[in-house]
């Protein structure tokens, strides 16, 4: 018999992992999330078996994908049927594309989304033609490991000057280099080549494969940096959630006010001068969610220029921004774009579900010195959520008998396996008082 489960793709201890990890839970899907070694812990919301952390993310995907079908064994020996697929970290769309690839039926993200995206070139080529267009060359390997004339760099030099180096994925700013057009434009072109290419190649095996646009197949995505014209102006951070046909809810505009940019991009203040952008910010973001087709899902885009010359896009990226980001939007417009991204994708999935919520209330008066279990509970793959809401040394008289101690909820298949699941998991709660 099949498992349902989701994939939750997590390179570090940003994002939205926690989130994901409940809401899964909440569908009725085993969650199973996927680290690099290095990744953060996830164990209170997870058993450790569920957390697969692998030397083959971002290396050797096909390796990735006998791992994650062996997972199998620890729910029971059955196979595992991926029903969706869930991330929010740049370093993990490629990645998220190979299990796609994998798991053609798992709900997620359209990849043709990410393709548009997240390989940054492809953004650049589908614009090319449009008021969006910034000028651009794919830099090949062979030209940053053993330097010689290519002719189409010099050209976008000259037409651009001031150039800008950067890895052909999303790197944190990492790897992202100005190059001036001087006396010294071959030398610092070919380091900043070489910077942003030992980047990728430390985030990236070179089986890694990316679908270029502009070649019209797969290629190794180490076999290519990015150099394209540095965009003058102000720069603007654009969140929101696309609707159909270039439509935007919960739509804010933040202009970077501070930056440094050594030993690696970072943006250090933003302004929000209100909840009302400039129209054509909105009119801008608009037309690129119309060119892309982007649409039911979070979005951070980058823009830069001005309002009298135009604004181009720096990036655009298919997840919510990071940082606080999310945290400004749920204080601006009262909606977490984290869960919204989330729900968008699992609402595709059809599961029969029930949820049984149910209460400890305290058997006698006095003070809570401490509880056994809650952690376990929360550990448990179908546990939606589990609330301790009266703490440790709280004290209970007489008058709050009816409190409520601990609510934990748990979803199940039928209401009967609900039922049976949640009388199981209250066993394993226990209050001392005092």
């Amino acid at each position: 018999m099949a498992v349902d489960v989701a994939l939750i793709l997590g390179y570090d201890a940003l994002g939205e992992v926690v989130p994901a990890i409940q809401a899964a839970k909440a569908a009725a899907l085993i969650p199973i999330v996927v680290l690099n070694r290095s990744g953060a812990d996830y164990s209170n919301w997870l058993p450790e078996a569920l957390i697969l952390r692998s030397g083959n993310v971002n290396r050797d995907h096909r390796a990735l994908v006998d791992e994650i079908r062996r997972m199998g064994r620890v729910l029971g020996g059955g196979r595992i049927r991926v029903r969706a697929i869930l991330n929010g970290q740049d370093r993990m769309w490629l990645c998220y594309l190979d299990l796609r690839r994998a798991f053609p039926s798992a709900a997620g993200v359209p990849p043709s989304l990410i393709v548009k995206t997240s390989v940054k070139p492809n953004l650049r080529f589908l614009l090319r033609n449009t008021e969006h267009h910034v000028p651009y060359v794919l830099l090949p390997r062979r030209y940053i490991e053993r330097p010689g004339k290519f002719p189409p760099l010099r050209s976008l030099a000259e037409r651009s000057g001031r150039l800008i180096v950067k890895p052909v994925v999303g790197s944190g700013g990492f790897g992202v280099t100005h190059v001036e057009n001087d006396d010294a434009f071959e030398r610092n072109l070919g380091r900043a080549a070489k910077k942003a290419l030992a980047l990728q190649r430390g985030m990236f095996g070179d089986t890694v494969a990316a679908p270029f646009l502009e070649f019209a197949c797969r290629r190794p995505v180490n076999d290519f940096v990015l150099v394209e014209a540095y965009i003058e102006g102000t720069e603007q951070s654009m969140e929101g959630f696309a609707t159909s046909h270039g439509g935007i809810e919960y739509f804010v505009a933040q202009r970077k006010t501070r930056r440094v940019e050594e030993p690696v991009f970072r943006d250090l203040e933003y302004l929000v001068c209100n909840n009302h952008p400039n129209e054509k910010a909105i009119e801008c973001v608009s037309s690129l969610l119309r060119v892309l087709e982007f649409a039911n899902s979070p979005f951070h885009v980058e823009l830069k220029g001005s309002l009298k010359h135009g604004l181009k896009p720096v990036e655009f990226n298919p997840r919510v921004g990071g940082g606080s980001i999310a945290d400004l939007v749920a204080s601006i417009h009262a909606v977490n774009l984290h869960e919204l991204g989330i729900k968008a994708v699992l609402d595709k999935v059809r599961v029969d579900r029930s949820f049984v919520t149910v209460v400890v209330q305290p058997e006698r008066s006095g003070r809570v010195r401490r509880y056994r279990g809650i952690d376990k509970v929360q550990q448990q793959t179908d546990c939606v959520f589990v609330r301790k809401l009266v703490p440790e040394g709280g004290e209970i008289d007489r008058m709050d008998r009816e409190a409520y101690l601990v609510e934990f909820c748990v979803s199940g298949k039928t209401c009967a396996a609900a039922q049976r699941r949640a009388n199981e998991l209250l066993g394993w709660i226990g209050v001392e008082i005092v």
